[in-house]
């Protein structure tokens, strides 16, 4: 376990060292990626949302409340663009953005990429 959690630990480092760097995580049923996942986004430069099993638009409403609650902002974001341009304003250093079942939004809007 111990050579999980450094290798763990070297991707999270590895990723957030490059501003702009994206990684995409997949893994076969039945092997908690969920539960990894929260593990890996854990700390202050990091967000963890899981996307719900929804229409485009609620799926919107839903990512920007979570962004909504962990920044306190004034307003909910409407829409992905408003949601990612918030975390931009609100975080000063890279941040890691762990969506849990990403293909839940990848499938349904074209635009999110």
């Amino acid at each position: 376990m111990i050579g999980v959690h450094s290798k763990e630990r070297k991707f999270k480092e590895s990723v957030l060292a490059n501003k702009n760097g994206f990684a995409l995580i997949y893994g076969r049923r039945g092997l908690e990626s969920s539960a990894l996942l929260q593990s890996f986004a854990g700390g202050e430069n990091s967000i963890y949302y899981h996307a719900a099993q929804s229409s485009d638009e609620a799926q919107q409403k839903l990512m920007g409340e979570a962004i909504y609650e962990k920044y306190s902002l004034l307003s909910v974001p409407e829409d992905y663009d408003d949601i990612f341009s918030k975390i931009e304003i609100k975080e000063t250093e890279s941040i890691l953005i762990c969506i849990d079942k990403a293909e839940r939004i990848l499938k349904k809007d074209g635009r999110f990429m």
